[in-house]
């Protein structure tokens, strides 16, 4: 893997990733944090709260930035001070979204990388957005 240096980055620099949530992903985060609460599993649970279907931790969508953050854009040479994340509208397993991250200010003094974040659909409906702010080691 190639390292990535904080002099090539670049404003509105993009890294984008399809994930798709399936069922066995769900479970798998489910048991990594330990967290089974039935609106992830039970569906009738699911459906008697006005769901059509088990919908995906919030925590698991922040997981693929990360994942992003540190592999892609800005890379591997850096470490996240802040994240904020808004969730639009409820994922439900089995959905894909497309995981878009862009640069917006890059400060060259600190060595630090200001982001835009953001999850959508292939129909373009927004489900997460927010910032965050990475710096260089």
């Amino acid at each position: 893997m190639l390292s990535k240096k904080f002099e090539n980055l670049k404003s509105n620099q993009t890294s984008k990733k399809i994930f798709h949530f399936s069922q066995q992903k769900v479970k798998v985060f489910s048991k990594i944090v330990d967290d089974f609460a039935p609106i992830h599993h039970d569906i009738i649970f699911a459906k008697r709260k006005g769901l059509k279907k088990n919908i995906v931790h919030g925590f698991f969508l922040s997981s693929i930035f990360s994942g992003m953050l540190g592999e892609k854009v800005p890379g591997p040479n850096s470490v996240i001070n802040t994240i904020n994340l808004k969730f639009h509208n409820k994922v439900y397993v089995g959905q894909k979204l497309i995981f878009k991250i862009k640069i917006i200010y890059l400060a060259k003094s600190v060595r630090a990388v200001n982001l835009e974040l953001t999850a959508m659909d292939k129909n373009k409906v927004l489900y997460v957005s927010g910032e965050a702010l990475c710096s260089f080691i």
